[in-house]
């Protein structure tokens, strides 16, 4: 692998919607995390959903969609908190009124209504995901098991999605996650736009990879970078869709609300890389004049679920009584890690030794945890 080649662009991140307090009437409050999609759709049998959850000890009792004003054979799921239906045919072109009724307690009911327009150009369905990308997902999945995490859920509406872009950048010969109009295969110029076209209205991060001939090679240099590592690393089952063409690939991650924190590479984790090859956008080593482009393999700590930022007071990083040479990168350097630390090695670890780990991390309200674990590179 020829890694000077390799070129990852910045991780993006989309939200369908910042969380909104909606007041039932009367009644406790719910809040309302997304809904849709709305405006113009290029699939006939999207998913119509929205996404809430009561406050306080109050209950949804009910939940229901009509389209058109019909009744729909809609689920609900306490566990996620999405409502949602899926036509069963395609949808003619047109308009398409979509209204969600929520009841909480069997007292009080919050009615959210939309609408979406089915273009005379959308496809009837989603695409079934390639070979590449389903390969591609199966790399992902060895990553997460390694770090002790559930395997992703393969979800046709963002692997639709990643595969249309990375088709884009491919016969464009464009890199990452922006589209211009005039480009052959556009349709959207932000992700957000992109995912809202083929139904997903929900949180998602992007991870763009480029100038790599295989799946497995894509998503693992993808995984190595530190700020593309962290939609891999999210607590619980997530939804994720992969597309690839020519050496373009796009991997698409839900989100997901579980808490956690998750350390990649895990505890006493076995055949870790030795090195890393630093082509990352944002750069994770920006900070540090004396950051060479090859440095030791990186070490994450991620917080989900945590909203006070995240501050590192110590860290080591030894194998036997040596100490290695080490950067720290955290909220206080970039404040949109928040909840997230990167420990770099300044130099190549060695092979097939085992490493020793220790973080101390602060919180504002100073609260401080110590971590220790190792790991052994193969």
């Amino acid at each position: 692998m020829l890694l000077a080649k390799v070129r990852l662009t910045c991780l993006s991140l989309t939200f369908a919607c910042v969380g909104v307090t909606v007041a039932g009437a009367p009644g406790p409050a719910l809040r309302m995390y997304s809904y849709g999609p709305s405006g113009d759709l290029m699939v006939a049998q999207p998913i119509f959903r929205m996404c809430v959850a009561p406050e306080g000890n109050a209950q949804i009792t009910d939940a229901v969609m009509e389209v058109n004003g019909n009744p729909v054979a809609s689920t609900y799921s306490q566990q996620s908190g999405r409502l949602e239906f899926r036509p069963s045919t395609p949808l003619p072109p047109g308009p398409v009124d979509v209204t969600a009724k929520i009841v909480i307690d069997r007292k009080s009911m919050f009615q959210k209504s939309w609408t979406a327009m089915v273009r005379t150009d959308a496809a009837r369905e989603y695409l079934e995901p390639s070979a590449a990308a389903l390969e591609s997902l199966s790399v992902v999945n060895e990553l997460r098991r390694a770090t002790g995490l559930d395997p992703v859920i393969t979800d046709r509406c963002l692997s639709h999605v990643a595969q249309l872009h990375s088709q884009y950048l491919n016969q464009n010969k464009r890199t990452g996650h922006a589209q211009e109009e005039n480009g052959t295969g556009f349709f959207g110029r932000t992700l957000r736009d992109r995912l809202n076209k083929f139904g997903w209205n929900e949180a998602a991060s992007e991870a763009v990879v480029h100038n790599l001939a295989s799946p497995r090679e894509s998503v693992e240099a993808a995984f190595a970078a530190p700020y593309h590592r962290l939609p891999f690393l999210a607590p619980g089952p997530i939804e994720a869709g992969a597309g690839m063409s020519g050496e373009s690939m796009s991997l698409i991650f839900g989100h997901s609300s579980k808490p956690g924190v998750v350390l990649s590479p895990s505890v006493d984790q076995k055949q870790v890389p030795a090195s890393w090859f630093n082509s990352e956008r944002p750069n994770p080593l920006r900070f540090f004049e004396s950051a060479g482009s090859i440095v030791g393999y990186p070490i994450v700590i991620a917080e989900f679920g945590h909203k006070e930022a995240l501050k590192v007071v110590e860290a080591k990083l030894t194998t036997g009584s040596e100490s290695i040479d080490i950067f720290v990168v955290d909220g206080s350097k970039d404040e949109s890690l928040k909840a997230t630390a990167f420990v770099i090695p300044a130099r190549p670890l060695r092979k097939g030794t085992e490493y020793n780990v220790l973080v101390r991390t602060a919180r504002a309200s100073g609260a401080t945890e110590l971590r220790t674990w190792s790991f052994t590179t193969k």
